[in-house]
Parts: structure tokens; sequence; C-alpha cells
């Protein structure tokens, strides 16, 4: 009898689990995550941006329990028309900017603390004008319990 209830306790804190395992929310991106080694949540996000015309800030939140942990983040930023400048910032100040243009993307591997909400920020802004066929695919990895 004692048996049942430690099997249903352990069945239910699996579903829990499963349940929130990998959610990752990208306000206008469309994002997947999961769930690795119950000790890290992995995603990954892509958007197109038909034209770009004032920068705009992308936040990709990461659901973990625990408050600003860390992620590293490989991302990939394309354009059509005109010059991108992709700046990540995370929640300590800490800013790496890039530039896209027509041909040669931008793309990197960056270090971040997630905010105090858990997102992954990022400013896309067009440079000397708007930029058209703005395209982003990232991946990352955040050190954090689901």
């Amino acid at each position: 009898m004692r048996r049942t209830p430690r099997l249903i306790y352990a069945v239910l804190a699996a579903a829990v689990l499963a349940a929130c395992a990998g959610s990752v929310l990208g306000g206008q991106a469309t994002c997947s995550g999961s769930v690795a080694l119950i000790t890290q949540v992995s995603g990954e996000c892509e958007r197109t941006i038909e034209t770009l015309e004032a920068v705009e800030t992308q936040h990709i939140a990461v659901q973990t329990v625990e408050v600003a942990p860390f992620a590293t983040v490989d991302f990939v930023v394309r354009v059509s028309e005109g010059t991108v400048q992709v700046t990540f910032t995370d929640s300590r100040g800490n800013e790496e900017t890039v530039e896209a243009t027509p041909g040669n993307p931008a793309s990197g591997s960056v270090r971040v603390q997630l905010d105090p909400f858990n997102r992954i920020n990022f400013e896309l802004a067009p440079v000397d004008g708007p930029a058209s066929g703005v395209e982003y695919y990232l991946e990352f990895v955040c050190d954090c319990m689901p």
C-alpha cells in the first residue's frame, strides 16, 4: 500500500516536469524548447521581418525557476537589403554588437545573463535607412533548472 502513494507522487512530479519542460516564448518569433539533463533548458527561435524601419527589441523568455541564470546563444542574422546592427545585452549591461549586410550575415556565439524576467534580449537596428528581408535564427542553452 505504501508504494502506491510514492508511485503517484513520482508520476505527478514527472507530469509537472513534462508540462513545463522547455517552454520558450519569443514574442513574434517562432520558438521551441526542451530540457536536457534536468539542469539545462535549450531552445531555438526564428523570425522574418519584411521591413525593419526602426530599432526592434527582441525578447526570448525562458521558463526556469532560477532568476537571471546564464545562457549561451548561437545566432545568425541575414538581410536582403540594407544593413542591420544586432546587439545582445545582458542583465549586467554587457553588450556584443555585430552587423549584417546582404551576402554577409551576422553570426556568432554570446554568453549572456538573462534579465530578471528570464529573457534573452537583443536589438535589431537598421543602419542608414530601412532594411528588408531581415531573418534571424538563434539556438541557446540556459544553465538553469526548468
